[in-house]
């Protein structure tokens, strides 16, 4: 996944530091890429679903291959809805 430009490093920070309480740690961060390290005992849909709560306020995107909008590979621009 990575983190929007807008989002200062100290919120990045903030905000994985954040996953603590769902046993989740963090590769990257200062940087705007980040990669999460979940232990066989961390509940994945709690933090799916914060991580979807993050894309949804549009602080970070998460990485795919998947097609999102017809003629192009990625995201899709801020002013554009999926």
């Amino acid at each position: 996944m990575y983190f929007k430009a807008k989002v200062p490093q100290k919120r990045r920070l903030v905000l994985l530091q954040s996953l603590r309480f769902l046993a989740t740690s963090f590769e990257g961060g200062p940087d705007r890429f980040f990669a999460l390290d979940l232990p066989p005992e961390a509940d994945i849909l709690k933090v799916r679903a914060v991580l979807d709560d993050w894309v949804q306020k549009r602080w970070c995107y998460d990485e795919t291959c998947e097609l999102r909008v017809s003629g192009s590979f990625g995201d899709v621009p801020e002013n554009q809805q999926i």
